[in-house]
């Protein structure tokens, strides 16, 4: 029947070495509110209003942060609901090297399967981590790099469509 609505949307910073909380923007009232981290610098914060004069019309507002939380740049998109559609959040891109950029993570598909492997750029060696029939929806790695987390969507007939595997 109606969009939900978030009010009074702000971005605050964590300083931990001061033990301190600060207020960096204020956005206001939206229909859809998300946040990112676009590369290691920059973290962004989308908010998107419908038009105040045209009720067809949504605007979406992109504001970008660098990681001291000063505002680094400010984009707009329209989009008209009939003929655009409702802007989704992006595809979040997943962080294929390490930390120090000791290890990658290497992704192939073949028949709707996927092959992973993990290359260890300094021995330039590679390893088979897995074989999956279904999405990688998530990756993380540990600081220390000694670790790879991974969650793993399968959709072969040997598990149920839709489960997730860490």
């Amino acid at each position: 029947g109606s969009f939900p609505y978030v009010r009074d949307a702000r971005l605050y910073i964590y300083r931990a070495e001061k033990d301190q909380i600060d207020e960096v923007a204020e956005f206001g009232d939206g229909i859809q509110v998300y946040s990112y981290w676009e590369n290691k610098d920059t973290f962004k914060v989308n908010i998107t209003k419908p038009d105040s004069i045209r009720t067809e019309k949504i605007i979406q507002t992109i504001y970008g942060f660098d990681k001291l939380g000063k505002k680094t740049q400010t984009s707009t998109r329209e989009f008209i609901l009939t003929k655009d559609g409702f802007p989704k959040p992006p595809n979040s891109k997943l962080p294929l090297y390490s930390s120090n950029g000791n290890y990658q993570l290497r992704i192939t598909e073949e028949r709707n399967e996927k092959s992973i492997y993990l290359r260890d750029q300094k021995k330039r060696a590679e390893l088979l981590i897995v074989e999956i029939n279904g999405e990688i929806k998530n990756l993380q790695w540990s600081p220390d790099e000694n670790y790879l987390f991974l969650i793993l969507n399968h959709s072969n007939k040997n598990k149920s469509a839709g489960k997730s595997e860490l």
